[in-house]
């Protein structure tokens, strides 16, 4: 059953089309989010604010298939902050002396540093 009318495979392309829902689709944004991550660290890196080996191994790690999604969205309804799940998932995913420097410097960083110390 359908959870809303854009869901409907009655109503679906009345209201869109199958390119739109892709445009729009949760692993769309995820993507977009781990790719917005990789060109985050390639500039830092680039003008010397994290080390130089660090962006590759981000763009390793950086796949859907590193992410739990159900316990992103557990984060998410808990701590309200859509990004910070997919940072914590994506810095897990990376080896420890990349990890620390996923997110650098973005403006959720302070939360990221109370929400894992572990990887300073």
């Amino acid at each position: 059953m359908s959870t809303s009318i854009l869901d409907s495979s009655y109503f679906k392309d009345m209201f869109g089309t199958s390119a739109m829902r892709e445009v729009f689709s949760d692993d769309r944004r995820f993507r977009s989010w781990l790719e917005t991550e990789v060109a985050l660290a390639r500039v830092e890196a680039k003008v010397g604010l994290i080390p130089a080996d660090v962006p590759e191994k981000i763009a390793h790690a950086a796949k859907l298939e590193n992410l739990d999604i159900p316990a992103m969205k557990a984060a998410y309804e808990k701590n309200g902050f859509p990004i910070l799940p997919i940072v914590k998932q994506l810095a897990a995913a990376c080896p420890p002396d990349a990890a620390r420097w996923v997110h650098w410097g973005a403006t959720t960083q302070g939360t990221l540093n109370v929400l894992m110390p572990q990887v300073q």
